[in-house]
């Protein structure tokens, strides 16, 4: 299944950041490899790689529409889903990014808190060195 997401609730400076640089307007005129908003040199945008990051952590989060209501909870599964799988500390998304990005859906599926933190569990057991399953092996052939 591909993942779908609207953005029309969101702010334009939100979800298009402004290129101003000649020779990256020039790039990605040619290369159209990202969404594109190209109303001249004074108004040259590009889907903002935050918004990219957002769309693609509804999946993770099990969250796939930010509302007012629920924009911190998403925060924290997102904060915790990047801190748990290694993100760069620097790219890490943070709240303002997630209360900016209100309004934003995508055809996630949703996850209980339970079934979150049971995923968020094996992201762990999986980082660990040398690993849950492997220890837990281990010492089952000690006994």
């Amino acid at each position: 299944m591909s993942l779908d997401f609207n953005y029309a609730a969101v702010s334009r400076d939100v979800t298009f950041t402004r290129v101003t640089d000649p020779e990256e307007i020039a790039y990605y005129r040619k290369s159209k490899r990202r969404t594109v908003i190209d109303n001249g040199d004074d108004d040259f945008r590009v889907f903002s790689v935050k918004t990219e990051q957002i769309i693609w952590l509804t999946m993770s989060v099990g969250i796939g529409r930010i509302t007012e209501k629920n924009w911190e909870k998403f925060y924290t599964r997102a904060y915790a889903w990047q801190r748990i799988n290694n993100h760069d500390s620097d790219n890490i998304i943070k709240a303002k990014d997630v209360y900016d990005h209100i309004g934003l859906r995508t055809n996630a599926s949703s996850l209980t808190d339970a079934k979150f933190v049971k995923k968020l569990m094996r992201a762990v057991d999986s980082e660990s060195e040398p690993g849950l399953w492997l220890a837990k092996r281990e010492i089952e052939k000690g006994k």
